[in-house]
């Protein structure tokens, strides 16, 4: 604890001491490790509890996604991995928490840190994101006419969604009550605290009925967010129910279609792909060496790409008219939308795999690599920045196509993030603060 206090305080000389001090803690944190396995080890061989046996189960359903994900794991981290298994066609009984334990104690052993790369990745996914909205919203013409916008739009929210599918591999073994609270607390809790403040706000300023002005904030407000928790659920509901891979993943693909709000349909498939980025080793080697395929096939999507996509059909309307031309037209956008989010996104994971996914040592990737671990709080005060401040006091419609496209634009995106960092930072250092408007845990 004493190491911990210094370094919250920041009262460490140099950046040197701050290194010392966290590889103490790293060894003692090891030691406690160490300890608490001792002691449950020691609860196994004392304890009169027998252990439960689950039905028989062939053993590369047992196994495979166990050894995947360490694979997976190893190999970004740099190791050379080759998985070859021949699988008896045997059934067998295990304790399946035990045998998570086992590999989640190898994984750590093995690993144990976050990929920096990633999170300088989810960096300049939130930056794209800010671009983007100083071209919505800082001109009065049609901004979706705008070429910058339209590529940017192309696939900056399933990459998102993809990184989120990439990092929810644990929580898909938590018990369902533990993910819907823990996923409750980090997406939907800072939704509510967000629409009360602005609401408050708005209200103040306005004379519109609170009530009214809660309900359409807190439905419409943060959209990604709800519909992350969506595919959280849906994930978590397939991943689990003791069906096939295959068949479970074109159940929930379906079931995804289903659902007509908060862009799910599109954000789902990139989920699913990030999902099995983390735990297929054989997915993850297949994309190593056949990476081209998604840029081109990016390339050649984007080319194609233009405003028409964000005019959908009425699908609702089409099917109950039995408008076999707006059905049709409205199948096309929506596959022709999610196969160029997900090879966007796939185009620029393996962009920042290849240019970052060596341990760098500069100053600038550091900063970067830390800055994106604040992503959802960027994602929810930039509205309130950009939107509901700066837009109504600046316009760009006289600028020309470059310098406000390329310079204007990009610079009031960066100048944003850096504000919203600091503002985060603040927050934080109020624990309700941080749990109410954030969603992070009391406990850290």
């Amino acid at each position: 604890m004493l190491y911990t206090e210094i370094i919250k305080t920041g009262k460490y000389k140099d950046e040197v001491h701050l290194k010392e001090y966290i590889e103490k803690i790293d060894k003692k944190a090891h030691r406690m490790k160490q300890l608490t396995e001792l002691l449950y080890e020691y609860t196994l061989v004392t304890g009169t509890t027998e252990m439960v046996l689950e039905e028989p189960e062939y053993y590369e359903v047992l196994f495979y996604d166990l050894f995947s994900e360490t694979c997976s794991y190893l190999r970004q981290k740099g190791f050379t991995i080759e998985f070859s298994m021949e699988w008896v066609d045997k059934k067998l009984r295990i304790c399946t928490d035990y045998i998570w334990r086992i590999m989640d104690n190898i994984s750590s052993q093995s690993i144990g840190k976050r990929l920096p790369y990633f999170d300088v990745l989810k960096l300049f996914a939130i930056f794209l994101v800010l671009w983007g909205h100083c071209i919505q919203y800082f001109l009065s013409s049609q901004y979706s006419d705008e070429p910058v916008y339209r590529y940017i739009y192309s696939f900056h929210m399933p990459l998102f969604m993809m990184i989120s599918g990439y990092f929810s591999a644990s929580s898909m073994r938590l018990h369902f009550t533990e993910l819907i609270t823990k996923k409750s607390r980090q997406l939907l809790l800072p939704c509510v605290s967000w629409a009360i403040i602005f609401t408050i706000i708005a209200t103040t300023i306005t004379n519109r009925p609170f009530i009214n002005a809660l309900t359409s904030s807190l439905i419409y407000g943060f959209w990604f967010l709800k519909s992350c928790f969506i595919c959280y659920i849906i994930a978590y509901c397939g991943y689990n129910c003791k069906l096939r891979k295959p068949i479970w993943i074109v159940i929930t693909l379906f079931i995804s279609q289903l659902i007509p709000n908060y862009q799910v349909s599109l954000m789902f498939p990139a989920f699913l792909i990030g999902l099995e980025l983390k735990n297929s080793a054989k997915f993850t080697r297949m994309l190593h060496h056949f990476y081209v395929i998604p840029v081109l096939l990016f390339i050649v999507l984007l080319c194609f790409w233009d405003e028409t996509f964000w005019q959908k059909p009425n699908l609702q309307e089409a099917l109950t008219n039995r408008d076999i031309y707006s059905i049709t037209e409205f199948s096309y956008k929506l596959l022709y939308r999610i196969v160029i989010g997900i090879a966007g996104s796939l185009t620029f994971i393996i962009l920042f795999q290849k240019t970052f996914g060596q341990n760098i040592k500069s100053k600038l990737f550091q900063i970067c690599s830390s800055w994106g671990q604040y992503t959802l709080g960027i994602y929810i005060l930039q509205f309130f920045i950009l939107e509901r401040f700066l837009a109504r006091y600046l316009n760009f419609d006289n600028l020309n196509f470059f310098l406000f496209n390329f310079i204007v634009s990009p610079l009031i995106s960066i100048i944003v993030l850096i504000v919203c960092v600091y503002i985060i930072k603040l927050i934080y250092k109020s624990r309700i603060g941080a749990f109410l408007l954030f969603g992070k845990s009391l406990k850290q």
